[in-house]
């Protein structure tokens, strides 16, 4: 997401920016994204390939291979959501949704995982091709007030249903350890990849119910995904960023919509500043 065009004329000290719909800056126009408030905070250029629409570290790790790395740049930053970041890849959290054409993880042996696509996904320009009129019949009714009702009444519900399936994810406090050695496995993949970079960082952000939690005293630091996530970062000299360690746990919901639980204007400002500050303070 941006106004300029990414080629071999870039800035060799540009930044990558690489996440999902946090780094792409859903819900902001492209001059509140968080990406525009750190290029005013560093003087440098950073080239978002955040994506939303459910893209995670599999997904992540593929752009960064294919269309990032190629291009002139010093340093990556690298967005970890633990609300969705580490179901976005395991297929057992997309029974419904296997006719889309999308990379999953699957485990070869020990330590050891593979991208694969489900036989019966479909390429496509829309990724809801299940949900797309199939004739003129369909793109008419589609027209009418009370079928657009019962479109919205069943996307309600079957947000509600996809919440009630995930909510074992619990986001800081996730526990599925076979979920989270793969997704962590390309989160370490990416970051490898990157070695030959001046400066990599990785950033967890904590989702509004993370927040609440740890304001109520709930611990994570000690869970498998975090000593995890924190050996990788160590191993890959990545600078490890958490924002639940700087979210001000009195008022941490002035950093979200209050009808959506993405950052607003502010929240984006915020967070590039934290970045900026813990980045590059030494």
């Amino acid at each position: 997401r941006d106004t300029v065009d990414y080629d071999q004329n870039l800035d060799s000290n540009s930044i990558v920016l690489i996440g999902d719909s946090f780094a792409e800056g859903y819900g902001v126009s492209i001059n509140n994204s968080f990406a525009k408030w750190l290029e005013s905070f560093t003087n440098r250029t950073v080239l978002n390939f955040g994506a939303g629409g459910n893209f995670g570290p599999v997904q992540q790790e593929i752009i960064y291979r294919k269309l990032a790395y190629p291009l002139p740049h010093s340093e990556l930053i690298q967005f970890f959501l633990p609300a969705n970041d580490f179901t976005e890849s395991a297929i057992k959290y997309w029974q419904n949704d296997l006719h889309r054409y999308r990379p999953y993880f699957k485990k070869n042996g020990f330590g050891d995982y593979s991208i694969f696509y489900p036989e019966q996904a479909v390429k496509s320009q829309d990724y809801d091709i299940k949900n797309q009129p199939k004739n003129w019949v369909e793109k008419a009714a589609r027209m009418t007030f009370s079928l657009n009702i019962y479109r919205n009444l069943k996307l309600l519900f079957n947000m509600y249903e996809k919440r009630q399936v995930n909510s074992n994810n619990d986001s800081y406090f996730f526990n599925d350890d076979e979920t989270i050695k793969g997704t962590l496995f390309f989160v370490n993949k990416l970051l490898k990849q990157a070695s030959n970079l001046e400066k990599r960082t990785l950033v967890i952000i904590p989702a509004l119910g993370d927040m609440k939690k740890i304001s109520e005293g709930k611990k994570y630091q000690d869970l498998n995904w975090y000593r995890t996530i924190k050996k990788i970062a160590k191993k890959t000299d990545t600078k490890l960023i958490d924002l639940a360690e700087h979210t001000p746990t009195d008022n941490y919901k002035k950093l979200f919509f209050d009808c959506d639980s993405h950052w607003h204007p502010e929240g984006n400002k915020w967070a590039a500043r934290i970045v900026s500050e813990q980045a590059y303070k030494n």
